[in-house]
């Protein structure tokens, strides 16, 4: 409940922005906006009209991917495309300190003064003679630093166009520089392409070379594996199968033949079982001997019939003719018989022939039976050694065509224009004053920021009223209404003197604004501010000399018993007071002091052994304040800080209205809400809050307070 009672009174605290606060605040610190702004303005511009002159150049890249192609193959690296995040990133790139370098090193600007010269502290050790020479990287690093410190890359909205521009004191320089950054620039991008395109080279060819021995085992492997196992070819087709084809075709022929020769063995056969004498055998009959033999059997036959005829069956030559003709047909009979028995020499022979041929058909399938169960695995050999060579055939056509297209790359930008002349670019008297018009306006700004930001007090009743608390009266500041230093003595002695001046018009607010605010009869006031310095005792006086003035009898009391600012002012003779009189040393009339030039009764505290604060708690300290109501119309308490000590907070009790006392524009708003809390914490409400020390002049030349009405009201005051 606490914190949101304390969010609830900081967010109330909060005051609104409006125009008329932003005007108020603008004529509180315009004397020092107008100081501040003047002094940074001289020195700004002064500073920017002594520089010497320089020169501004730009070259014209644009980002074009169009290209006319010499050859019908695709590049290594694509085309760069031409979007927006691409031409942003090439703008990124053409700011890069790579091309600085390169720039560095084409006009050798690790030799011009412009871009070596040391600045500051190296700058001093150099003119003194403490800097020793440096390493040319030195230079190279603070000329490529001051190249890109002045070196501008720019992109005009989305267009694909770049504009490099750079400043100079000389001329021929910053047109030189623009005009090789540009070039820089277009040969970095080729060189990107030519080593993408060399290392894509040699890639490929590592790898060609590597699929070209993957092709060759891959192949050997196949072929040994045919040898292995008898799977080699010709014309298309394996041996085994050829071989088979080959006898097969024999295999007929001997089987045609074997019929033939058992054919006619069979013909003989029969004929010879039907009791031919074989004459009818075609064989028989195409034999050379058996027809010779025939010839002379028929001729002897013819010879035996005529001698028969003519000699008879006796007749010796008749019988010898007859033994000749039995000769011949024995042989004939015997020649005969070896014709059929070549008849069956020969089927046998075919049927041999045949089988053998067979035999050889039958081995030759059984060796493609296993030849087909090796293709199997022959055929997987050839599909890997095939895919092998298809990749290595596609690598070695893709190298082929990247060695066709070396030399033949280009960049993927061109120059639009190079800069032709240097124009002078600063500093232009415009340019001068626009900027220190601008860093003027800025410092002055931040300088009334930070003194607004610094000023966290209370400056008006508005500002109290935001606390939660009711606001009394603003109490001017005596110094500066009568122009010097002036002591609390002589701020009582103010009011007596000049009852109708401003500053006890304060005083009379703020007693009228007591009997509005608080219930009751008010007759002890007590008197507290939250930090010691903050006028609170003078305060106390004060309003003592009005009520006194206006004709009420007023007693004060000392009770701060670390200070005792009071008794020191007022009364530094006397022996014995409130303390004393609280421990029962001393009487009421021992203490009560009167000064009969204010009219005012005082309470002092002495000068002792600082006592314990519970003596403000006891029964004989409410006594007395019991005891001076019945002799004053007003009490009042000059109490410690709330924030020092406890002795307000005990007092409290006692009063019937607590005035708390704040410097105006000094006390922080924190300060002033803990001591707040605190009282709050102890149950002591406080009746209301008083600007104390205002300047009322100023007030009135920032137009807030009092100040907006002062002008008008101030021949009121009669007394000045």
């Amino acid at each position: 409940m606490e914190n949101k009672d304390k969010q609830s009174s900081t967010e109330h605290f909060m005051p609104s922005v409006n125009i008329h606060t932003l005007l108020l605040h603008a004529r509180r610190h315009m004397k020092l906006f107008l100081a501040v702004f003047v002094v940074v303005f001289v020195a700004v511009l002064a500073v920017m009209i002594v520089q010497p002159k320089t020169f501004s150049a730009t070259s014209v890249v644009m980002v074009d991917s169009r290209q006319i192609k010499a050859v019908p193959t695709e590049a290594v690296t694509p085309q760069l495309m031409t979007d927006v995040l691409a031409v942003d990133t090439e703008v990124e790139l053409v700011k890069s300190s790579e091309l600085a370098k390169r720039v560095v090193k084409a006009l050798k600007l690790n030799e011009v003064e412009e871009f070596t010269e040391e600045r500051g502290v190296g700058a001093l050790a150099s003119m003194i003679g403490l800097k020793s020479a440096e390493p040319d990287s030195e230079l190279d690093k603070r000329a490529e630093a001051r190249l890109i410190e002045n070196i501008k890359i720019k992109r005009q909205g989305l267009a694909r166009v770049i504009y490099i521009s750079f400043e100079s004191t000389s001329p021929e320089r910053a047109r030189t520089i623009v005009n090789e950054w540009a070039r820089q620039y277009l040969k970095t991008q080729l060189e990107v392409k030519e080593q993408g395109q060399e290392s894509a080279t040699g890639s490929l060819l590592a790898r060609v070379n590597e699929l070209r021995g993957q092709v060759e085992a891959a192949e050997s492997k196949v072929q040994q594996f045919k040898i292995a196992n008898n799977l080699l070819t010709a014309d298309g087709g394996m041996l085994a199968e050829q071989d088979i084809t080959t006898l097969n075709s024999q295999l007929g022929l001997a089987s045609v033949d074997r019929a033939a020769s058992e054919a006619r063995l069979r013909s003989a056969r029969s004929q010879l079982n039907r009791g031919y004498t074989g004459g009818g055998v075609a064989e028989v009959q195409g034999s050379l001997v058996i027809q010779g033999l025939r010839q002379k059997s028929a001729e002897l036959g013819q010879r035996i019939a005529q001698l028969s005829s003519r000699y008879g069956e006796r007749h010796p030559e008749l019988i010898e003719a007859k033994r000749q003709k039995q000769s011949i047909d024995t042989e004939i009979q015997e020649e005969t018989d070896r014709v059929l028995m070549n008849l069956e020499s020969a089927a046998e022979i075919e049927r041999q022939k045949t089988a053998a041929i067979a035999a050889k058909v039958a081995a030759a399938r059984g060796s493609l039976a296993a030849g087909n169960r090796a293709m199997v695995q022959l055929n997987e050999l050839e599909r890997d050694a095939q895919a092998v060579r298809s990749v290595y055939e596609a690598y070695l056509g893709r190298y082929n065509q990247l060695a066709s297209l070396e030399g033949l790359e280009a960049p993927d930008a061109r120059i639009v224009s190079l800069a032709k002349a240097a124009m002078p670019s600063s500093p232009g008297f415009m340019m001068a004053f626009a900027v220190a018009f601008i860093c003027a306006g800025g410092v002055a700004g931040a300088t009334v920021l930070g003194k607004m930001s610094l000023e966290n007090g209370v400056s008006t009743r508005q500002d109290i009223e935001r606390l939660g608390v009711p606001y009394l009266a603003s109490i001017a500041d005596l110094n500066t209404i009568v122009g010097t230093s002036t002591q609390r003595k002589l701020a009582v002695d103010y009011i007596a003197e000049k009852p109708l001046s401003l500053f006890a018009e304060g005083f009379h607010d703020l007693r009228t604004s007591l009997l509005r605010t608080a219930q009751g009869n008010i007759q002890v006031i007590l008197t507290t501010s939250a930090i010691p310095n903050e006028g609170k005792t003078t305060v106390s006086m004060c309003f003592a000399q009005t009520v006194a003035l206006a004709g009420q009898s007023v007693v004060v009391i000392d009770c701060d018993l670390r200070r005792r600012s009071l008794s020191k002012l007022m009364i530094s003779d006397a022996k014995s007071g409130l303390v004393e009189y609280l421990n029962k040393k001393a009487e009421l009339s021992d203490i009560l002091v009167r000064d009969d030039h204010s009219g005012i009764a005082f309470i002092p505290l002495i000068d002792q052994k600082t006592p314990l604060p519970d003596i403000f708690d006891s029964q004989h300290m409410k006594t007395l304040i019991e005891t001076l109501r019945g002799m004053f119309d007003v009490i009042v308490l000059d109490t410690a800080p709330v924030l020092a000590v406890t002795d307000a907070r005990i007092l409290a009790k006692h009063a019937d209205a607590i005035i708390f006392s704040t410097l105006w524009r000094h006390t922080a708003v924190p300060v002033i809400r803990a001591a707040l809390s605190v009282l709050r914490d102890s149950n002591v409400k406080v009746t209301g809050v008083i600007l104390n020390k205002v300047d009322i002049k100023a007030q009135s030349a920032y137009g807030e307070g009092q100040g907006l009405y002062y002008k008008a009201v101030k021949n009121y005051y009669l007394d000045q």
